[in-house]
């Protein structure tokens, strides 16, 4: 496994600084990152398909995999459609690599975190003020607490939680200077808790809906 590792991040430097080298265009160069991307994840998900835990090898291929997503994003912010393209490629690719249950508690909240960045960049894209795109984004906690739902008790459930939680607080940010959208968006995820808190070993996130509708009414004030 260690040789296999050291190949593999070996490997994976040569790929990236590789457009780089030969001065490949940067739609090229774009492509060649995604394309790392996707074969990392590939190789994490389905290199041991009986085992629900990940082997050395997979894990470095999953890591590698969010290192270069995240440089990938940071890259393609160059460009309004190149950046939403590539946010669109890689919430697909985690999010399918979510439906294996050994990465799953990585690639399904990485899906999550590049859905909300989705979500500002088309908010952003459509000349949206920021409290208009944080109805976009708090599309991603209800997704997240639906996939909780269908995955409670698993590994999955707390990192996807706490990716919908964060997107949340987001959103709210996002609302803040405009108290009534703010109370609108207090509302929705006071909802969402509240969905969540139907859950039996969620029970207590109804106490946090309760406070989150009680904000709401005050900011209407």
């Amino acid at each position: 496994p260690a040789v296999t590792v050291v190949a593999m991040v070996l490997g994976w430097a040569a790929v990236l600084v590789l457009p780089v080298v030969l001065r490949l265009p940067y739609a090229a160069g774009l492509v060649a990152h995604a394309v790392v991307v996707a074969a990392a994840l590939f190789f994490a998900a389905w290199s041991g398909l009986a085992d629900k835990r990940l082997s050395p090898p997979s894990l470095t291929a999953l890591l590698l995999a969010l290192v270069t997503s995240v440089g990938l994003a940071l890259v393609s912010l160059a460009s309004e459609p190149a950046t939403i393209a590539v946010l669109v490629t890689l919430t697909v690719l985690f999010a399918a690599a979510g439906l294996r249950p050994g990465p799953a508690p990585f690639t399904a909240p990485a899906a999550l975190c590049h859905a909300t960045a989705l979500a500002c960049a088309i908010g952003a894209s459509a000349g949206r003020p920021p409290h208009h795109t944080a109805l976009l984004v708090l599309a991603v906690p209800a997704v997240a607490a639906l996939i909780a739902s269908r995955t409670g008790g698993s590994r999955v459930t707390v990192p996807v939680e706490v990716a919908g939680a964060a997107a949340g607080l987001l959103a709210l940010a996002l609302a803040a200077p405009e108290p009534p959208m703010l109370a609108l968006v207090l509302s929705l995820c006071g909802a969402v808790t509240a969905a969540t808190a139907l859950r039996p070993e969620r029970r207590a996130a109804g106490w946090a809906a309760a406070a989150l509708f009680l904000l709401a009414t005050w900011v209407r004030l």
